[in-house]
């Protein structure tokens, strides 16, 4: 067994092979834009089948295992709470058989419960107070630096601090319907900061998007390097 993985891997590891199969399957994927086939899909199949098995298998060895089947082997009674998590992951198993499957449902409300409160968790601690802490700026020229230097970051500064406070307004739906002077000063307030919150995330949205085209073409530009460099320099095409 040892001698036919030294063999499989020898294979898999030939320069010829390996590029070979990359272009197939590149060729295999970017036949798509000529309609809907198997070629295509088995393509996809195979990147979904490979990837499952990839992270099946880096669960086991960097989670289960270290984690939780090896604490068991070696000291059982210090550990016997994981074999509450055992459980739940037996538990789970049978989401796959309909006549068992509502065993899984223990499990699937205590990984959505953990979740629940790990998002909730992570938006205060990871987004909200770092995006306050980050919108708390200084707006004097001076602290960023003498001349011009110092009126750049204090204007960076103000778009930073507007552009917050006015995309957090945007999410501001309901008005005040009294007839006073003051409330219809409030309302068109917030209707120009409602604006310019839009403005602001059609900015991040674009940014976004842009960011989103140049990473798609990156990756186009570098399988049409292989494909055009690499796969026909060992074919004997240039």
């Amino acid at each position: 067994m040892e001698a036919i993985t030294t063999i499989l891997g020898d294979v898999l590891r030939a320069e010829g092979f390996s590029v070979w199969i990359g272009a197939i399957l590149t060729l295999m994927v970017y036949s798509y834009l000529l309609g809907d086939n198997p070629l295509s899909r088995l393509a996809k199949h195979l990147l979904v089948g490979t990837a499952v098995a990839y992270g099946a298998v880096i669960a086991y060895h960097q989670v289960l295992y270290p984690s939780l089947l090896r604490p068991l082997q070696k000291d059982p009674s210090a550990n016997w709470y994981l074999v509450i998590a055992l459980v739940l992951g037996l538990l789970l198993l049978t989401k796959s058989t309909p006549s068992f499957s509502f065993l899984g449902n223990v499990s699937i409300g205590f990984m959505l419960g953990v979740g629940a409160g790990l998002a909730m968790g992570g938006a205060m601690v990871g987004t909200l107070l770092p995006q306050v802490q980050a919108t708390t700026l200084s707006l004097y020229p001076t602290d960023y630096g003498p001349g011009l230097t110092g009126t750049v970051g204090a204007f960076s500064a103000l778009v930073i601090v507007v552009g917050t406070v006015a995309t957090l307004l945007s999410f501001q739906f309901t008005r005040r319907h009294e007839t006073a002077a003051a409330a219809r000063t409030v309302n068109r307030f917030l209707d120009g900061a409602r604006k310019l919150g839009r403005f602001f995330l059609l900015l991040a949205f674009g940014a976004l998007l842009g960011n989103g085209i140049l990473t798609a073409l990156t990756l186009l530009i570098g399988r049409l390097q292989f494909l055009f460099g690499t796969w026909l320099s060992i074919t004997g095409g240039r």
